[in-house]
């Protein structure tokens, strides 16, 4: 076992020495870096009093300024009352836009910014309804709204304002970058078993008896590193990038600033830190499933084909809510559950009496099945080395 730290670091210089996976992770990395731009390029908007012009990147510079300008205040009738009648739309623009996400819904109270009976109450009455037809078309039980129940009390109300662009644009953002982790994924380990196969070198590196064991461990131990780096490349590129555009204000706002529709207790930055985890978890087991595939198929191109065929499919195809069960087990697919819409699914796992929301349930779902993997893994690369 002493010589699995030197195949360690050999597994992962023949990583490095791959082109393909250098011209993947700068690939990536840009593409990460547009998604946070991709509000400001080529967009432009009309400016409603005098009709001018503006770049979408003015556009955000003023939000941000008048936004922060009423950072820190509660969301009250007083701010309200000044929104209905002030006749600068900019200086009130991110209360509006907070407003219009709640009210402007088929099923929701409708009330116009410009009708001062507009209050508190009227507001909040319409984000409770809001989220209980949420629960109806989820098909929560009573002990699920129960669970909901209890968290919505931890929740501050009157919510207070704060300037949040950067989080919510990163938070939106994680549906591309995990597709974008999958991918330098795939195509970075789609080879680290198969490619002994394909150049007849198999019989070399496995010829010793005591040496499959340690081999085996130092893949699985570059996978995971390599999956673990290629994670936080592209997160840390889409988040630097957002800040730099948006500023990073907004750690500590409430959830229910950008999706107010959830009832988790939690601010947009410990939210963007669970997403970020599930990142992580997930991409250990998308290391683990390709190395897997690698091994089984022995084909580079068939771990691809596999993996980017089921991420597409995912992508594209739904299941309606109304289909409970199947639906919840759909929701989590790692598209599916490391996306901002996760934060507003309320459907719960029981287990032995103790309750697991979609993110914690998910979590542990990839650490179990990827442990899976490697143990089925380390069978068959024991067997194969036998019959070889």
């Amino acid at each position: 076992m002493n010589n699995i730290a030197t195949l360690y670091k050999f597994e992962l210089r023949k990583l490095a020495k791959r082109k393909i996976v250098w011209i993947s992770l700068a690939v990536m990395l840009v593409l990460s870096a547009f998604t946070s731009l991709s509000g400001i390029l080529f967009n432009s908007f009309s400016e409603s009093n005098s009709g001018e012009s503006i770049s979408g990147y003015e556009m955000a510079m003023r939000s941000r300024k008048y936004a922060r300008n009423l950072a820190g205040r509660a969301i009250d009738d007083t701010l309200l009352h000044q929104m209905q009648t002030s006749a600068d739309t900019w200086t009130y623009g991110a209360i509006y836009t907070y407003v219009w996400g709640i009210l402007d819904h088929d099923n929701a109270t409708m009330v116009t910014t410009n009708d001062t009976d507009l209050n508190a109450q009227s507001l909040y009455d319409a984000r409770t309804h809001l989220i209980y037809e949420q629960w109806q078309r989820q098909q929560l039980t009573k002990k699920e709204e129960a669970f909901w129940k209890t968290r919505e009390q931890n929740i501050q109300i009157p919510v207070i304002f704060d300037y949040t662009q950067g989080y919510k644009t990163l938070i939106q953002e994680f549906t591309a970058l995990n597709v974008m982790v999958l991918l330098l994924v795939t195509i970075g380990l789609s080879g680290i078993f198969s490619d002994e196969h394909l150049r007849k070198t198999d019989q070399i590196t496995l010829c010793c008896r005591l040496g499959r064991k340690p081999l085996y461990i130092a893949k699985i131990l570059a996978g995971l590193t390599f999956g673990i780096v290629s994670a936080i490349l592209i997160f840390l590129t889409a988040a630097i990038t957002s800040f730099l555009v948006y500023g990073t204000d907004g750690f500590h706002a409430a959830l229910q600033l950008v999706f107010p529709e959830s009832s988790r207790p939690l601010s947009l930055g410990k939210t963007t830190l669970v997403l970020f985890g599930l990142l992580i978890i997930a991409t250990l087991f998308y290391s683990i499933a390709a190395m897997h595939l690698s091994q089984r198929l022995r084909s580079s191109m068939g771990t691809m084909a596999i993996m980017v065929g089921i991420t597409i499919l995912t992508l594209f195809v739904t299941v309606p809510k109304n289909l409970r069960l199947f639906s919840q087990i759909y929701s989590y697919m790692p598209a599916w559950l490391i996306n901002a819409d996760s934060c507003m699914d309320h459907r719960l796992v029981t287990l032995f009496g103790v309750s697991f929301t979609n993110w914690q349930f998910g979590a542990a779902l990839y650490v179990i099945l990827g442990v899976i993997l490697v143990l089925i893994g380390a069978g068959m690369y024991r067997r194969y080395q036998v019959r070889g």
